[in-house]
């Protein structure tokens, strides 16, 4: 590709350059819903794990539901007149580690404070609970809620459903009264890998104590 834009360039023929921004979660659904005719409920699977590969990158979207179709794990259903996808599929595409860079650079416009606790979240893997930070930072949950805002804004990490497992209900925010989930993801183990990595050697020991 940039052979060619650089062949034109010698010619003299105008280039014009365009810079895909990335989307979020939310226009991943809308990107995927607009390609294909799917159930409600397979959408937003196809459409989560989509956004777990590309990172909301409207190239790579496009490139993993083309891998899906051509290894068969995205197919037309002839009983539901609708697409189907195989999820074990869709696990085995991989991440393109080129990808990672895309999400150090929403990592830099996060607040420090932000930055510090997804490297404490880090040491609990893929996926950690605000709760568990909360009592392992004595602070009040909703405040680390807060802090991880960001985050979840510039898409480092995804906020995933939480029920209470003695009343099989969601969560509700007592200073807010809005329900919440408490339960949140990176976007890939190589991205917690990355974050685990910023912490120092000091910082590891007190995280693990």
């Amino acid at each position: 590709v940039f052979s060619l834009i650089q062949s034109l360039a010698d010619k003299h023929i105008s280039v014009t350059h365009m810079m895909l921004k990335a989307l979020d979660l939310t226009s991943t659904q809308q990107f995927v819903r607009s390609m294909l005719k799917c159930k409600e409920k397979d959408l937003t699977v196809l459409s989560n794990g989509i956004f777990h590969k590309s990172a909301g990158n409207p190239l790579y979207i496009k490139q993993i539901i083309k891998q899906l179709y051509n290894k068969g794990y995205l197919y037309l259903s002839s009983e539901e007149l609708c697409w189907k996808c195989d999820y074990e599929g869709l696990r085995s595409i991989p991440f393109d580690e080129s990808l990672l860079e895309l999400v150090l650079e929403r990592m830099l416009e996060l607040p420090p404070e932000t930055i510090n606790l997804l490297k404490l979240a880090s040491c609990l893997g893929r996926g950690f609970d605000s709760a568990v930070l909360a009592v392992s930072l004595n602070r009040a949950e909703s405040s680390i809620r807060e802090i991880l805002q960001p985050a979840i804004n510039l898409d480092v990490i995804i906020e995933q459903n939480r029920v209470d497992l003695l009343n099989n209900v969601a969560q509700k925010d007592e200073d807010t009264n809005r329900w919440y989930s408490g339960c949140y993801e990176f976007l890939h183990d190589r991205v917690v890998e990355v974050v685990y990595s910023l912490m120092s050697d000091e910082e590891k020991k007190e995280a693990h104590l």
